[in-house]
């Protein structure tokens, strides 16, 4: 009896010295085989922008901060054009979407009213007066000393004995030629039977007029002046006329 627990404890023993070392290696090839330590964890990821990215490469989303210090979400199509905007400011969240079509021109605003009226400009002082025009020449002289300007009255004959310079006659409307005149002397005009007009014109030879003679219906007359040159005459008349000028003695 005593041997044969003797040998049952030797063969244990001696099955245990034989199963320790390879204990040891499985022990030490499951601690090699087993999986591998996970990183240590972290509470939060700091970054400035986030970009999302497909399996082709192409950017699908990206989280950053825009131009004006608003924080943005935006969202890209495999073309990389942008689809949507998510945007958070003044603790309101909206959504942009991709920009429109141009709308058609907007119809032109109404005329504005009229702006109030200006004040108005004071009134100029009236300018200083010039300087007195030169004298005129004078006026031609009637009879008996008395001015063209308040000659007899037509139709009335007033003799003037003295030489004929100048006479013309005709029956139409005629510019006569020029005479010379010195000092006193005395126009005489007639006409036949009552002309509906009779018009005489004296005139310098420069072509200044001189006097105008109107007598209406009269067929004769006469008028003095006291001039020196050379004159003519125009004659405006329905019937026929005769004028003579005589120089005083």
């Amino acid at each position: 009896m005593r041997r044969l627990l003797l040998i049952t404890v030797t063969l244990v023993l001696m099955l245990g010295l034989a199963a320790s070392p390879g204990m040891a290696v499985a022990k030490h090839s499951r601690r090699r085989h087993s999986a591998p330590r996970r990183p240590p964890r972290t509470d939060r990821v700091e970054a400035r922008r986030f970009v999302l990215k497909d399996a082709d490469g192409h950017t699908r989303a990206v989280l950053a901060m825009g131009e004006d210090g608003i924080p943005q979400l935006a969202f890209y199509d495999e073309a990389g054009k942008r689809t949507a905007t998510l945007v958070s400011a003044d603790e309101i969240v909206y959504v942009e979407g991709p920009p429109g079509p141009e709308g058609p021109p907007g119809s032109p605003g109404a005329q504005g009213s009229p702006g109030p009226q200006g004040l108005q400009g004071l009134t100029g002082n009236d300018g200083a007066a010039g300087p007195p025009g030169p004298e005129g020449p004078p006026g031609p002289i009637g009879p008996a000393g008395r001015s063209v300007e308040n000659p007899p009255p037509d139709g009335a004959t007033i003799p003037l004995a003295g030489t004929l310079l100048f006479h013309k006659s005709g029956t139409l409307p005629a510019t006569t030629t020029a005479f010379s005149a010195l000092g006193h002397w005395q126009i005489n005009w007639t006409t036949s039977s009552n002309p509906m007009y009779f018009r005489l014109y004296l005139y310098e030879a420069g072509g200044r007029l001189v006097d105008y003679v109107n007598p209406g219906p009269s067929i004769f007359g006469s008028r003095s002046y006291r001039l020196t040159g050379d004159f003519y005459f125009i004659v405006e008349t329905s019937a026929p006329w005769d004028v003579t000028v005589i120089q005083a003695e």
